[in-house]
């Protein structure tokens, strides 16, 4: 296994290869006999180099006179810039030479004479793009590089085991043979070998994290699954049946890898929070009751606490510490006068830990407090490779450990004095105290057990159970990715947790926490019931900042995009989770889950039942790559492929333009004209969802207006617009509950354009009929958007050509709604821009969002004064514009509580794909709107301040105010705002469909 030491090795170019003679029998050749790597900007600027030149010693042998950390400039008389040359100045020398460097120590320059080591060598090595040579008698498979992977796998006709590696990796090449068996067994299937030091954008791209090796099933151009670590056939095995045509598996799956391996977790006492940390240095803040990301802090180095609730996290010149107080979102600011390489910080964030080099070349670990003050400077031997140097604090914060090469030594962080020496055998690859803090877990050394007192002893291995100080728990690696939970208190072999796809790497438990978190070196951090083994969700964070939150039936929360990275397999197929989006997209039900609650009452549709009723597949004729004409013909296909087909949605430039289902509306009148508005409250809703359930699964989604049979054929005239057209198709199955991938098709109109035009249509509502839930600063909202968006919209648009519709209280009833929207839909043109402003009473009712408007009387009849999502739909479709974008600004009168909230998003968000175009949605509780914030209610507030601030909102400084960037800014105005009034708010800004201007910055 190449654990996380190991795989810091990806980065570094290895001048000697003590690995050779497992390959070829080999000749003498000299070498440096080091490890090298290339100088950073910024620890070229700390010893004061004028660039990143040179190459860094990060590993030498006892003798020569080098050190960790020294930086080589010269051979003799040639210049060394990138570590590469160093291969290049000792081809014309032999084993045993001298030669001169010049080096920097520190900000020190200094001149010694090195002999050069001996090394294996031989012309016949393992290289991409030729034959990986296995030991004699078990054959070669062949290796590609970046050019080729396009047609060796992506387009092969056959399915592809696609096995990462590196010459460094000892595991790498023992495990060869397991391939080369499969290779034998399966014919049908191709093998290849991808570098991953040569291959890094490979690498990147399917997520290959430090250990290896690593495969990766191919088949039709498309991921099937991976596993990290192939130490088994069985496991490679089990990833081929994943292809086979009798494979009826049904499995929902995020891309796992393509963020970092999961470091440590922890649950934060009292408050709600799961802290994780990557190899990547980022720290993520989980919502673990709600399933969400609430927070991530960067760092190039960073550490948690045993406890998770502070972060100590290094500056870009890695000179400075942060210090954060997560909980109460505080931080504090060390300067130091050291390179920093590595931290840790204490349970109470009273003292950090910080390793590195000084300004004179020398390593020490030094102690401060969170006001600056150094406590302590530990040297650290010049022996020392920095990878080898480990440290912790004890989970009571009472002890320090500091491990270094055959040496371990404990502290008491009460005076700061060394209270034990251990004599150890090499290295800690990791170092963790036992959740008991009375003792060291040091995995890498023979004894890997050591208590306070020094005694050492064999223990089981794994990785500390951080979160119960009264029983020594344990995450022990069962070797097959799987992991079982040993206690020093219980007997036996422990409960198996499988699910994760590579190694295990931390666990965490809390005393009012239901749950197991684990994290592993797939990127997850899943949560687990300890008493059963069963996976509750999976958390998964991507280095581009999207995130996704899934229950084992396929349910989840996600970033806007998150659901791009999750998939669904059954058998060889796999689809994106975007074609199950509008039934799978719910947090409401992630949250259920997490809370312990049975969901099988919220759950209309599983992916079992889904899948079995597969998307049909559709095609867009062909089209001409330009026209200059006003409308062009747009023909299109849809055909069955076993599950019939239902509703077509047609769009333009994102936005849907047309489609040929309506939405059934499933409650009872009957039983609707029981309930009052203000009893709407999370039980209620969380209620009424469970009673729709048995409706819904009877007959789901939409009712399509006209049979299609097994292929549909049609063709419309389409109105083009000046520049770019992309005309995209998706269409259902019979049941409206799968989506086919979209097909898309562009061309160029070379139209001229006519002058746009802005249609603002802005209701607020404050009087109702019902008297009883009037609001306060609703109208006041609709009035100051319309005027203050008008005046800065003169920016872009001509006076004549902004046009303003405003519906206030009493003339603010369903019916005028409706009528402004028909009016608007003879006027408004493809090219121009739409904004619906709404600000009033919203409720949740059956899967269902409604807008109240003025006519309500107290009885929630929707025919006569409730708009539900599906006439919003009919809306747009209505509305010609091409660029539309809906603002909610909603009181909801039963309150925002966690179900509220989650299904709010849901709807709001599969609202906005399915008409392709831009929502701002806030949703507030009655007693915020009344209370308002200077004169408007929050959310319009931020957006006025918005609209006021354009250069503040400009933070790329584009020029103009899009839609997206002003979602964004009234977003954390809005957050900002609500946490300092202990009423936290925060709003949905979901974008679907091309970004737009909506001022100039002037």
């Amino acid at each position: 296994m190449i654990g996380k030491t190991q795989g810091v090795f990806q980065h570094l170019i290895i001048i000697f290869l003590l690995l050779a003679a497992v390959w070829v029998s080999a000749a003498e050749r000299a070498s440096f006999g080091m490890i090298v790597k290339p100088v950073s900007d910024e620890y070229a600027r700390f010893i004061g180099l004028d660039g990143p030149e040179g190459a860094y010693v990060v590993s030498t042998p006892a003798s020569g006179g080098l050190r960790p950390g020294d930086v080589i400039l010269k051979v003799d008389d040639a210049p060394i810039k990138t570590p590469a040359d160093l291969q290049e100045v000792i081809r014309v020398h032999q084993p045993g030479d001298q030669v001169q460097l010049m080096i920097a120590r520190g900000k020190e320059r200094v001149q010694i004479s090195y002999a050069l080591k001996s090394a294996a060598s031989s012309g016949a090595g393992f290289r991409p793009g030729q034959a990986a040579r296995m030991p004699s008698g078990l054959g070669s498979f062949p290796t590609i590089e970046s050019r080729d992977f396009e047609k060796e796998v992506l387009k092969s006709e056959r399915p592809v085991l696609a096995y990462f590696y590196a010459n460094w990796c000892v595991p790498c090449k023992t495990y060869l043979p397991i391939m080369q068996e499969i290779g034998q067994q399966h014919a049908d299937v191709k093998i290849v070998g991808i570098d991953v030091d040569k291959s890094r954008d490979i690498v990147n791209r399917y997520g290959i994290s430090g250990i290896l090796p690593a495969v990766i099933l191919f088949n039709g151009g498309r991921e099937i699954d991976k596993v990290m670590r192939v130490s088994k056939k069985a496991l490679v095995d089990v990833l081929l049946t994943k292809i086979r045509k009798d494979g009826d598996e049904i499995e929902v799956f995020p891309s796992i890898g393509k963020g970092h391996w999961i470091t440590d977790v922890a649950f934060i006492k009292d408050s709600g929070w799961l802290t994780s940390r990557d190899s990547d240095q980022t720290i993520f803040i989980w919502d673990y009751r709600q399933g969400a990301l609430v927070r991530t802090y960067r760092a190039v180095k960073s550490a948690l606490s045993p406890n998770g609730a502070y972060a100590a996290l290094a500056d870009k010149n890695r000179t400075a510490i942060a210090v954060v107080d997560i909980a109460k979102q505080k931080q504090s600011l060390i300067q130091t006068k050291l390179f920093i390489e590595k931290l840790a910080i204490s349970p109470f964030g009273n003292a950090i830990a910080g390793f590195g080099a000084e300004q004179n070349g020398r390593f020490s670990v030094n102690i401060w407090t969170p006001d600056n003050r150094l406590i302590r400077s530990i040297p650290v031997d010049p022996e020392n490779n920095p990878l080898m140097v480990q440290f912790a604090f004890s989970p009571d914060g009472a002890s320090f450990a500091l491990s270094t090469l055959n040496k371990l030594e404990f502290f008491a962080t009460e005076n700061w004095e060394r209270k034990t020496v251990v004599t150890m055998k090499g290295a800690a690859r990791v170092l963790q105290f036992t959740s008991d803090s009375r003792a060291i877990l040091a995995p890498g050394v023979d004894e890997n057990l050591v208590d306070l007192q020094g005694r050492k002893t064999r223990g089981i291995g794994g990785r500390t159970v951080v979160g119960r100080p009264d029983a020594r728990l344990l995450i022990v690696d069962n070797g097959d990715n799987s992991f079982r939970l040993m206690s020093d208190k219980s007997g036996g072999t422990g409960l198996r947790f499988a699910g994760h796809r590579a190694p295990v790497n931390a666990g965490a438990v809390g005393d009012a926490v239901r749950w197991l978190a684990s994290g592993s070196s797939d990127g997850t951090v899943r949560l687990w019931d300890p008493a059963t083994g069963d996976e509750m969700v999976q958390l998964l964070a991507f280095g581009n900042g999207e995130w996704i939150v899934i229950t084992p039936e396929g349910y989840y929360n996600a970033s806007a995009r998150g659901h791009e990275f999750l998939n669904i397999r059954r058998g060889s197929r796999v689809y994106g989770m975007d074609q199950f989006y509008d039934v799978f997209y719910r947090p409401d039900i992630v949250s259920a889950k997490l809370k312990g609650d049975p969901i099988a009452g919220l759950v209309t549709l599983t992916v079992e039942e889904a899948i079995k009723n597969p998307p049909p597949a559709v095609q867009i004729s062909f089209l001409p790559d330009r026209t200059g004409d006003a409308k062009v013909k747009v023909c299109y296909r849809v055909q069955s492929t076993g599950g019939g087909i239902g509703e077509v949605r047609l769009f333009q430039n994102g936005k849907l333009i047309k489609s040929d289902g309506f939405y059934r509306e499933v409650a009872s009148q009957d039983m609707m004209a029981t309930l009052k508005l203000t009893q709407l409250d999370g039980g209620t809703v969380y209620r009424d969802m469970r009673s729709l359930t048995i409706r819904e699964k009877q007959s789901p989604g939409a009712v399509v207006l006209r049979a299609k049979g097994d292929v549909f054929e049609e063709c419309l005239e389409m109105e083009t617009i000046a520049g770019e057209n992309e005309i995209g198709l998706a269409a259902f199955n019979a049941s409206n509950t799968v989506q086919s991938a979209m097909s898309t098709a562009r061309f160029l109109s070379t139209r001229a354009s006519d002058e746009p035009h802005l249609y603002i249509l802005a209701v607020g509502i404050d009087r109702y009929r019902d008297a009883s839930i009037n609001l306060k600063y609703a109208a006041k909202d609709a009035r100051d958007f319309l005027a203050q968006l008008a005046d800065k919209a003169k920016t872009i648009y001509k006076p004549d050509n902004i046009h303003l519709t405003r519906l206030i209280d009493e003339r603010a009833g369903k019916s005028d709604i409706l009528k402004a929207v028909e009016k608007l839909a003879s006027e408004v043109k493809h090219g121009d821009s739409f904004i619906f402003f709404n600000a009033s009473h919203g409720l949740l009712l059956q899967s269902q969002y409604y807008i109240v408007t003025g006519s309500f009387d107290g009885s929630l009849n929707r025919s006569e004064s409730l708009i539900s999502s599906n006439e919003i739909v009919e809306m747009s479709k209505k509305i010609k514009s091409l660029s539309q974008l809906y603002i909610f600004d909603t009181c909801h009168a039963g309150g925002v509580d966690a179900i509220v909230s989650g299904l709010y998003d849901a709807r709001m968000s599969v609202l906005a794909k399915k008409m392709g175009l831009h929502i701002y949605a806030s949703a507030g509780s009655v007693e915020t709107a009344l209370d308002g914030y200077q004169g408007n209610g929050l959310f319009t507030h931020a957006l006025l301040e918005g609209l006021k601030n354009g250069a503040a909102v400009d933070k790329d400084k584009s020029g103009a105010v899009t839609v997206k960037s002003l979602g964004i800014y009234a977003r954390e105005t809005t957050r900002e705002i609500s946490n300092t009034l202990g009423h936290p708010q925060t709003p949905l800004m979901i974008n679907f469909g091309k970004d737009s201007r909506l001022f100039e910055v002037r």
